[in-house]
């Protein structure tokens, strides 16, 4: 496992600043930030506010500060970033497929979302992670202290994450009919992103509410949004009820929290292109689920297994002619 966590992090951390939408951002601020004497928290803000770097999220400030001290490469700076990520990544599949977590790996880094994330959004690929191990704690553990804790250490990396909080009032509705959780994730996608910029501007931080606001300001093909969001909410909250096997059940509450983060970004084209991000991390581990399910029959019955298998054809069908995946890998 650590062999291709490092094979595949030195295999992307050493990509060209032309690939990827974001690498040549990171790449400046890298160079801005090396070029401190000391680290100071005003320096960073006036150096977003001079768009001499894209972002304030003050760990990740404090990270690239500090590998910047020990080496001048942005290379070895992107590697040793791809290491952590893909290392805490790790330990998550692992608590949840003990057996067959290298293979959910092997998966990932074949996948999309490995190349858009971690290969392009530096910032949040250490964010998915550390959510990633968030909800484990969170449905596998029971842990509230330790879930709380990491969502705000992920938040510190990448703002998107601050969200995470309100998986909390989401897991209220844990009752609600499979028809009813869409409304109610509908109704929370107009108040939860507005909510946060509240709470940052009283706490009197508004170059963070400033920044959340941005993110969410980005007019989306809202049906598109609706549609996609809905399937892929209903039919994951539908099937975290329909197994024997508790750890499978956990996986696809899991599955299903992610899908209600970003049902909150409905309106926001960025947003919930991001917010993505950790619902897809999750599905290399739904991939072995699959095979266990076609394998070992593990549906309560026979109707709900077929039309698992209907709903999973559909949707491989729809990731492999989707346009975004062509239109991003250039084909």
């Amino acid at each position: 496992m650590l062999l291709s966590i490092l094979s595949m992090a030195l295999i992307v951390g050493f990509r060209d600043l032309s690939a990827g939408s974001d690498t040549i951002s990171y790449a400046r601020a890298f160079e801005e930030l090396s070029g401190l004497i000391s680290f100071e928290w005003i320096e960073i803000k006036n150096a977003f506010v001079t768009n001499n770097i894209h972002f304030v999220d003050f760990l990740f400030a404090i990270f690239t500060f500090a590998i910047s001290r020990i080496t001048d490469s942005f290379n070895i700076y992107l590697s040793f970033l791809l290491v952590v990520s893909l290392f805490i990544l790790a330990k998550s599949y692992k608590r949840v497929l003990p057996e067959d977590y290298f293979f959910s790996l092997a998966i990932f880094f074949c996948s999309f979302t490995f190349v858009f994330i971690f290969g392009n959004a530096v910032r949040q690929s250490l964010s998915v992670s550390i959510i990633a191990l968030a909800l484990i704690k969170l449905f596998l553990d029971r842990d509230y202290r330790a879930y709380f804790f990491l969502v705000f250490i992920a938040s510190l990396f990448h703002i998107y994450a601050v969200l995470f909080f309100s998986v909390i009032i989401i897991l209220r509705l844990k009752n609600a009919s499979v028809f009813l959780m869409p409304f109610y994730c509908m109704i929370l996608s107009f108040i939860i992103p507005k909510l946060g910029v509240l709470i940052f501007n009283f706490l009197g931080l508004p170059i963070f509410s400033s920044k959340l606001s941005a993110y969410f300001n980005e007019p989306a093909s809202l049906s598109f949004n609706f549609i996609s969001g809905v399937f892929f909410l209903s039919v994951s909250f539908l099937l975290s009820n329909l197994f024997d096997d508790a750890r499978v059940n956990i996986i696809f509450k899991i599955y299903s929290a992610t899908c209600s983060i970003q049902f909150l970004a409905l309106g926001s084209e960025i947003a919930f292109a991001r917010l993505g991000g950790y619902r897809f991390i999750w599905e290399p581990v739904l991939a072995i689920i699959l095979i266990a399910i076609i394998c070992e029959s593990k549906l309560k019955s026979t109707i709900a297994k077929y039309i698992f298998m209907c709903v999973t054809c559909i949707y491989f069908y729809w990731v492999s002619s989707s346009e975004s995946v062509m239109y991003t890998l250039g084909v």
